[in-house]
C-alpha cells in the first residue's frame, strides 16, 4: 500500500489534470506545489508539450529550484532537474511516419507533424490550426502533397478531431495494430502518436534509474489514456474525477473534484499537506 507520509516526488499531467479546461492553471494549484517543494517532496510534469515549453512554467509560477523532471513529447524527452540537461530518446522515423499517415487517411482528418519545437506541417488550415496559432508562436505550413509528411524524422504526429468522432478513431487505431508506433488519445479532440516503445512511463524510468529514485514513492496525477504507463509505473496513480475511461480503469485513485474545481490541489492538501501540518 502507498504510504503518503513516505511521497519523494509528484508528478502531474498539465492539461484536464493541473489546468482547468481553459488551459489556465489556478492560485490554488501553484500555492500547493510550492508548498511541496518547501516541505523536500518534489515536483515534475508530464506531457504532450515538449520540455523547452515545460521549462517556461517554473518562472510563470514562481517555483524555486524549477522542476525535478520533466517528461515532453508523451516520453520521447526527458528533462533532469538534477543535471540540468535534457535528452530526446526516439523521434518518429520517415517510415514510421508514412505507416501512420496512411493508415489514419481513411477518416479525413488533419493531421498534424511537429518537425521540431517551431515547425509543423498539417494536411489543411482548419478552425483547430487557427486556435493553435492564437495560442501557440510556431512555423505552420501546409503540405502540398500526403508524401511530404514522410520526407524527414519528426518530434510527434498528432490528428485532431471532433469528440464524438474520438470512439471511431480509437477503435480505428486499435484495429491496425503496429510495433512501430505507439497511439493515444492525449486530450477529448485529440489523438497522438510516438515511435512504438516510447511511453510516458520510459523516460520516468530511465529518470528513476539514473537517480535510485523509488518508483513506490512517486504519486501521478493524470486524466487520459497517455497517463495510464505512468499509473501502472508509480507507487500512487490518481485519475481526475473527470478523466477518461481508459484512465479511470488503470488508476489507483480518483480525485473528488474535477480539474475545473481544483481537484488536483484538494487532493494534495486532504492526503499530504493537512495531515502533516503543511
Amino acid at each position: 500500500m502507498f504510504d503518503v507520509n513516505n511521497v519523494s516526488l509528484v508528478i502531474a499531467d498539465i492539461d484536464g489534470t493541473i489546468c482547468d479546461d481553459n488551459k489556465k492553471i489556478s492560485d490554488r494549484t501553484i500555492d500547493v506545489i510550492k508548498r511541496l517543494k518547501a516541505h523536500g517532496v518534489g515536483f515534475g510534469l508530464a506531457s504532450g508539450r515538449n520540455t523547452s515549453d515545460l521549462n517556461k512554467f517554473a518562472d510563470v509560477w514562481g517555483l524555486d529550484g524549477g522542476f525535478e523532471v520533466l517528461i515532453g513529447l508523451n516520453g520521447s524527452e526527458l528533462y533532469d532537474g538534477f543535471t540540468g540537461k535534457n535528452e530526446l530518446f526516439n523521434t518518429l522515423t520517415k517510415e514510421q511516419i508514412k505507416e501512420i499517415v496512411l493508415m489514419m487517411e481513411p477518416l479525413d482528418l488533419n493531421p498534424n507533424l511537429i518537425i521540431d519545437q517551431d515547425h509543423h506541417l498539417v494536411k489543411r488550415i482548419d478552425e483547430r490550426v487557427k486556435a493553435s496559432l492564437k495560442r501557440i508562436n510556431r512555423d505552420i505550413k501546409v503540405a502540398h502533397d500526403i508524401s511530404d509528411f514522410w520526407k524527414e524524422d519528426a518530434l510527434k504526429i498528432m490528428f485532431r478531431c471532433p469528440v464524438e468522432r474520438m470512439p471511431e478513431v480509437k477503435k480505428w487505431v486499435l484495429s491496425h495494430p503496429n510495433p512501430l508506433y505507439n497511439g493515444f488519445q492525449t486530450d477529448p479532440g485529440n489523438y497522438e502518436f510516438a515511435p512504438g516503445n516510447i511511453d510516458k512511463g520510459y523516460a520516468f524510468k530511465v529518470f528513476c534509474d539514473r537517480h535510485h529514485v523509488d518508483s513506490n514513492t512517486v504519486m501521478y496525477f493524470g486524466d487520459m489514456m497517455n497517463d495510464v504507463p505512468m499509473f501502472k509505473a508509480c507507487g500512487l496513480g490518481v485519475a481526475m474525477k473527470n478523466a477518461s475511461e481508459e484512465a479511470l480503469s488503470a488508476c489507483d485513485d480518483v480525485t473528488e473534484l474535477t480539474n475545473n474545481e481544483d481537484g488536483f490541489a484538494y487532493y494534495i492538501e486532504k492526503h499530504i499537506l493537512e495531515p502533516r501540518g503543511w
